[in-house]
């Protein structure tokens, strides 16, 4: 019995706490702090007491690096004070996806199930709470706008941006575990879900929530209803944007003007929700553009707001007043994420995010994790109306639900693979645009004087389940006909002086790094062959080829080993191909790291 209860309390509990801030995150209340701290310490104890190494992936590994720039942005700030203020709210990004990854792995089921049955009917059950409260309220007040916007949401001291974006998400659950047979079980639940949003009104997530409609239908029903489907939801939703408060609110988008001119700005003049972020993007743009210097690093955490004070002030658009505590537009951020990354951290920055969205989107499609690309096609375009990562409450639901999604559908073999070219990319982009970028003018002007021969060799190799693409190498011998079917032997009178120094360094190998990029290769992998010496070797021992179910490498196990180049014996034959499928069944990002190390290892001692 103790045993169960035990049993349940580390299965179910922990997916009960996941459920329970995910349903709290809209909300303003305090203890919904104390939860994610709880989740914190959870996640560090069950790491320490399981003796599990945190698991380091794709969407971990971004995160880091995002939060280490923001932290490097926090020294190029005058204001380090609101810098270190900032960096604390983003400080999820250090913890979160490392703590809750193995954790969500680990009780995959019992999560999906709370996740998927339980998070849209509590969301549901607080929007009809909402709803039941503003109605006492109107009963009062007689004013109906007590039924909208955030004043929909007061009573619960909830944020209706934040508050639309979980219920958005709630649908998009209830959409991706439907059939066509259950859509009308949980219709009503749809339907209210739909009501919310509306009610909510904020644009952006409104128009989300019909293209979303509008895909499940297309996706899901009868190509004979889909039609009917479509028309009814462009009739309710014409008719709905014709109500009241509502109405007004989306009638902005046709009256704003795109363009604002700050010398016409009086405290007279009205500001929407449009014409007000056009304007932001607009200062956003202006404040970052002065310089390269704040155009590649940003202007720091700390002064970016300073900056944007200064810029309501000069532009008359301090209308408060300060003996009533009222700062007018005083601290509003920039109501845009992307504008608000690049003002504060550059395109470095600007580039990690997108870094991230793209390769939690990549992935998802990848693994056919449609709630993943669902959920990041949301933020996507949200990240253009609020700056989400600039509130604790919004990096906290960023972070949260891509910890748990990333779950969902979870192929350890796909993971790798994705991984694998996220990190073979980024590596690869690095050492053309700082290694190659100077180096290899050289190299090839040397090779040049040496042989008056072109300095780039192509060649025919066997790839990936024996794909043949072209193999990129510097020249190291002179031009002969056996090149393509001899490989190089000890002593061979074919290598050149110049050939011989650059493959003692491995630096004839360096052009395949284009071959990384285009996808034919990895940084690490069996090393490819030609097309004659491949057909000998499966002659030879059968099967041979089967080691290339992973992508060839410009360095792999058995070079990191010292076994390269010409094998004297069948013996050395076996034992490379031997290395190579050892790879294939133990690889993983981190093995790939410290291979790389080892062999940038025996390069400087000359080890080859």
């Amino acid at each position: 019995m103790f045993k169960q209860i035990k049993h349940n309390l580390k299965n179910k509990g922990w997916s009960f706490l996941i459920l329970l801030i995910c349903i709290t995150i809209p909300l303003s209340f305090r203890w919904n702090s104390y939860l994610m701290v709880i989740s914190f310490v959870t996640g560090l104890m069950y790491h320490i007491y399981s003796k599990k190494r945190i698991e380091w992936n794709f969407f971990t590994v971004g995160c880091v690096l995002f939060f280490i720039w923001q932290g490097v942005e926090v020294f190029n700030s005058e204001n380090a004070e609101e810098g270190i203020r900032q960096l604390e709210r983003k400080l999820s990004f250090l913890l979160l996806p490392m703590l809750w990854q193995e954790l969500n792995n680990t009780y995959k089921a019992s999560l999906q199930h709370y996740i998927f049955n339980f998070y849209p009917r509590v969301i549901g059950a607080l929007g009809v709470l909402c709803l039941v409260l503003a109605g006492i309220n109107y009963s009062q007040t007689q004013e109906a706008n007590v039924f909208f916007y955030h004043d929909l949401v007061y009573f619960m001291e909830a944020n209706a941006v934040y508050f639309s974006c979980c219920l958005l998400v709630s649908l998009g659950l209830i959409f991706n575990s439907l059939n066509t047979s259950r859509i009308y079980e949980k219709g009503g639940l749809i339907t209210l879900h739909f009501g919310y949003l509306y009610l909510l009104s904020s644009k952006m997530f409104w128009v989300l929530t019909i293209l979303s409609l509008s895909y499940y239908i297309l996706r899901q029903i009868k190509s004979s209803k889909r039609i009917m489907a479509l028309s009814i939801i462009a009739v309710i939703t014409i008719g709905l944007s014709q109500t009241g408060v509502v109405k007004n609110r989306y009638a902005e988008i046709m009256t704003d003007q795109f363009v604002i001119n700050p010398d016409k700005i009086t405290p007279s003049t009205t500001f929407t929700g449009l014409n007000f972020r056009i304007y932001l993007i607009q200062k956003g743009i202006e404040m970052t553009m002065d310089t390269p210097y704040d155009i590649l690093v940003g202007n720091g955490i700390g002064d970016v707001q300073d900056q944007l004070n200064n810029a309501y002030i000069d532009d008359n658009l301090y209308l408060g007043s300060q003996k009533n505590e009222d700062y007018g537009y005083l601290n509003y951020n920039f109501h845009n994420q992307y504008i608000q990354t690049f003002a504060e951290s550059g395109m470095v920055g600007l580039s990690l995010l997108i870094l991230i969205l793209g390769s939690l989107i990549g992935y998802g499609i990848r693994t056919k994790n449609e709630s993943l690309v669902f959920l990041n096609i949301m933020f996507v375009c949200a990240f253009f109306t609020e700056s989400y990562l600039n509130r604790a409450i919004g990096v906290f639901l960023f972070l949260a639900f891509n910890s748990i999604f990333l779950t969902i559908n979870y192929d350890l073999k796909h993971r790798f693979k994705f991984e694998k070219r996220w990190f073979d990319a980024i590596l690869s982009a690095i050492g053309i645009i700082f290694v190659l970028g100077w180096l290899l003018p050289i190299l090839c002007v040397i090779i040049w004087l040496d042989m008056k021969h072109n300095p780039i060799f192509i060649q025919r190799r066997i790839g990936q389940n024996g794909q043949v693409f072209f193999c990129y190498k510097l020249r190291t011998m002179i031009k002969n006909r056996k090149a393509n079917i001899l490989p190089a032997q000890i002593d061979d009178v074919r290598i050149t002086k110049i050939g011989k120094w650059l493959r003692k360094l491995g630096l004839d190998e360096l052009p395949q790094l284009f071959n990384v990029l285009k996808g034919e290769m990895s940084l690490v992998g069996p090393r490819p062959l030609m097309v004659k010496e491949e057909q000998a070797f499966n002659k030879t021992i059968p099967g041979f080829s089967t080691r290339l179910i992973s992508k060839p490498g410009i360095t792999g196990l058995s070079q990191a080993f010292g076994k390269k180049g010409y094998a004297h014996t069948i013996y050395d034959i076996r034992e490379r191909y031997r290395i190579d499928k050892l790879y294939s069944t133990k690889h993983s990002v981190w093995l790939d790291v410290k291979i790389l190390m080892r062999t940038i290892y025996n390069m400087y001692l000359h080890k080859q």
